[in-house]
């Protein structure tokens, strides 16, 4: 009856401890994909974070060609204006002008 108990604590002792080593490298294995899975997490935040930056440079690229695009289209509107201010007050000028018994002398000098 030793022997016998001696052989069933031995072989209980042996597959607990090959349970403790299973649990161990499961847990193991379970932190070191925990742990991957926190680096993708973490490269994936930084990729995202890196784009968003890229966007955000790149929209405040476009918003100032945008305001000076604005600004040079003012400014050329406000030239085509003044354009056609000169070009109506000519016009009026040349229309007036030959009823004036003067004219050419008026529009020359």
């Amino acid at each position: 009856p030793l022997t016998l108990s001696f052989s069933v604590s031995r072989s209980t002792h042996l597959s607990v401890s090959l349970f403790f080593s299973v649990v161990m490298t499961v847990i193991s294995v379970v932190m070191t994909i925990i742990f991957v899975f926190m680096t993708i997490i973490s490269v994936v935040m930084t990729i995202i974070f890196v784009v968003l930056t890229v966007i955000s440079v790149v929209m405040t690229v476009i918003s100032a060609v945008a305001n000076v695009t604005s600004a040079v289209m003012t400014n050329i509107s406000v030239f085509m204006y003044a354009i056609s201010v000169v070009m109506t007050v000519i016009s009026v000028v040349m229309t007036i002008a030959p009823s004036f018994p003067h004219g050419k002398t008026l529009l020359l000098t």
